[in-house]
């Protein structure tokens, strides 16, 4: 979880990085602008990355990796957005990555959820009023982030009957990698915006 000593100096100071991770940055900013649009929101109002982006200034080869990576899982047709988005809540229910919480609450409510099944996705338990394969979707990725990967058998198979392979295989590719966004969030003590 984020510290709230918001005078704390950053873990990844803006400004300080050499020319090839400036040069990074000015590529992903781009390629965020073409790719997502301008409503996609980088950078806070002073300028700063936000969210997984703060590490990965400082890490140049993996920035544009990460970018075309998670590009890749938001157009997979496995999922519906709001599956997708379950999906994430229930990692961060397990990481605790405040930042993406806050982030893919918004989000989620933006692709139909409702705040009282954000809230509870993002605590851990299953929303009120999915249906059947939302539902699915949401137990499966719970499971997936809390036993690091690991499914029972049984729920593998319900799984694959609802979604099928495909859909497994993405929302293990979806859990994965907000498991790994989380990582970099949480490490670079990222603060949710007006806190």
């Amino acid at each position: 979880m984020a510290s709230k000593n918001s005078t704390q100096t950053p873990r990844f100071p803006p400004g300080e990085q050499s020319s090839a991770q400036k040069a990074a940055v000015a590529d992903a900013e781009a390629r965020v602008l073409k790719v997502y649009g301008p409503t996609f929101q980088l950078k806070d109002e002073a300028g700063n990355l936000m969210g997984p982006f703060v590490t990965l200034q400082y890490a140049p080869e993996a920035f544009m990796p990460y970018l075309n990576y998670v590009h890749a899982l938001n157009t997979l047709p496995y999922l519906t957005t709001k599956e997708r988005e379950l999906t994430v809540l229930a990692g961060c229910s397990i990481t605790q990555a405040q930042f993406i919480i806050y982030a893919h609450k918004k989000i989620g409510m933006s692709v139909g959820l409702t705040q009282e099944q954000v809230d509870d996705a993002a605590r851990g338990k299953a929303p009120e009023g999915l249906g059947e394969r939302e539902r699915c979707v949401y137990g499966v990725a719970l499971e997936i982030a809390r036993r690091q990967g690991k499914v029972a058998d049984d729920q593998f198979e319900a799984a694959t009957k609802e979604l099928g392979r495909e859909g497994v295989a993405a929302l293990a590719n979806v859990v994965g990698a907000i498991l790994a966004s989380s990582v970099l969030v949480n490490v670079a003590d990222v603060p949710v915006p007006g806190q």
